[in-house]
C-alpha cells in the first residue's frame, strides 16, 4: 500500500506542475526591415504676425514632403504636401492660440522614404 500512496502523490504533483509551471511558447521572429531614416526639424518659427512657418533638411531620396499638424491629444489638424521646405500654416486653415506637435513625411512616389520625429510648438495668436 505505501508503494500506490507514493505513486498517487507523484502523479499529484505532476498533475499540479504541469498546470502551474507555464510552458514555454517558441519564441517568434519579427522582422521589421531597416530603419527608416530620420528627417530632421529646424525650429519652427512665428512670424511678426503669429504665422507659424515650419522648416526641415531635406533628403535627397524624397520627391515631396508631407508636412502635418497635430493637437498635443493627436488629433490632426492639416496636412499638405510640399515639394521642398519650408511651408507656413495654410490661410485658410483656422489658427487656434495652443499648443500643438507637427511631423515631416519624406515621400517618392506614395511610398514613405523617411520621416521626422513629433515636434511640439505653440500658436500664440
Amino acid at each position: 500500500m505505501p508503494l500506490g500512496v507514493a505513486a498517487l502523490v507523484a502523479a499529484a504533483v505532476v498533475a499540479v506542475v504541469v498546470r502551474v509551471v507555464p510552458r514555454s511558447q517558441p519564441q517568434t521572429r519579427v522582422d521589421r526591415g531597416p530603419a527608416s531614416p530620420n528627417v530632421p526639424l529646424a525650429p519652427m518659427t512665428l512670424s511678426a504676425d503669429g504665422v507659424p512657418t515650419f522648416r526641415w533638411t531635406p533628403t535627397s531620396a524624397a520627391t515631396r514632403y508631407r508636412v502635418s499638424v497635430f493637437t498635443v491629444d493627436g488629433r490632426p489638424v492639416w496636412t499638405r504636401e510640399v515639394d521642398a521646405p519650408p511651408i507656413t500654416w495654410p490661410a485658410e486653415e483656422p489658427r487656434t492660440p495652443g499648443k500643438y506637435t507637427w511631423s515631416v513625411d519624406a515621400l517618392d512616389g506614395g511610398a514613405i522614404v523617411a520621416r521626422s520625429r513629433l515636434a511640439d510648438f505653440e500658436v500664440t495668436r
